[in-house]
């Protein structure tokens, strides 16, 4: 494969898919959902702040919600079902949310 076929390849816009992302407000979480929001898919994505909301645009939609309460999960879930709407799943789920502890 050349390099300008891979190019182009990898410019194809991915319209009408979907993702949901945990951890999207920051780091690499951010930087997947801004990705693959330029390549057309509309993102699902949770974060733990309303400082880390300012990355949502009319491509990604961010929620806050703890992923480690079961409700927070179950109410997320379900907007993101209501948003696809006619029993559309999502095409990507990636499950990126973690918490930084230091060890020693």
């Amino acid at each position: 494969m050349t390099d300008a076929s891979r190019d182009e390849r990898t410019a194809i816009k991915q319209v009408g898919h979907s993702a949901a992302i945990t951890g999207a407000g920051s780091g690499l979480g951010r930087d997947i959902a801004l990705g693959l929001a330029e390549k057309g898919y509309e993102v699902f994505g949770t974060v733990t702040k309303d400082a880390d909301l300012q990355i949502a645009n009319g491509r990604i939609r961010l929620s806050i919600c703890d992923i480690a309460k079961e409700q927070d999960v179950k109410d997320w879930a379900s907007s993101v079902s209501a948003a696809l709407g006619d029993g559309r799943g999502l095409d990507l789920l990636i499950s990126n949310a973690g918490i930084l502890t230091l060890g020693r």
